[in-house]
């Protein structure tokens, strides 16, 4: 006997792309008429598939894996998807480019407005968590362009003698000076720092950089 996937292996053992599984196939259209504009920047086709997947993965966080072999979850995330969906087209019935943020709010208050709160409350807090992650994400990317910006600088010392410039030195330098020190962060000081620093720089000049 020919064996038949399921939604749920179909999608690789992913419950929450089991939901959104049977939403495949529909208004394919979407995707030709319609771009999001992602956070960086860049277009994609829209695809209400992924406003499903991110609904599955609220009802999942509050009530369990159970969720997702339910049909009354299955149901109502049918449901709402299509309302966002219905609510954005609306506004551009010729088609457009909807922003990522945009989208997600009308997630948001189709969840509130339908009597989930509980759900919304998930999502807002999913957001915040990711948009926390991508903050420091940045940071973390900056400070390692930074570095790689001045990796090639000299200090010159009392001598007169040029001595390569020791980063991991001076960020240990700053992380002590700033600790125990509520309004201040450590980050935000060694960028400052950073910005002061030039080939050559004397080396008394930067304890005051740093101060």
């Amino acid at each position: 006997m020919q064996d038949i996937e399921s939604p749920l292996t179909k999608s690789g053992g992913n419950p929450a792309a089991a939901v959104a599984h049977k939403l495949d196939h529909q208004d394919t259209q979407l995707t030709h008429r319609y771009n999001v504009v992602r956070r960086n920047g860049k277009l994609t086709g829209f695809d209400k598939n992924k406003i499903a997947v991110a609904m599955t993965k609220a009802f999942l966080a509050v009530e369990g894996g159970q969720a997702a072999a339910s049909s009354r979850v299955h149901e109502t995330v049918e449901k709402l998807t299509n309302l966002v969906v219905e609510t954005l087209t609306r506004r551009q019935p010729d088609g457009g480019t909807f922003h990522i943020e945009d989208i997600q709010d009308q997630v948001e208050l189709s969840m509130m407005r339908n009597g989930e709160q509980k759900i919304a409350r998930a999502y807002v807090l999913y957001r915040e968590e990711r948009a926390h992650a991508r903050a420091e994400e940045a940071i973390t990317s900056d400070h390692t362009q930074i570095d790689d910006e001045i990796a090639g600088l000299n200090v010159k010392c009392a001598d007169g003698s040029l001595q390569p410039l020791d980063i991991e030195r001076l960020k240990t330098i700053i992380n002590d000076a700033c600790d125990g020190l509520d309004c201040t962060e450590a980050g935000r000081v060694y960028e400052e720092t950073l910005r002061n620093l030039f080939d050559g720089v004397p080396e008394k000049d930067i304890s005051p950089t740093v101060v």
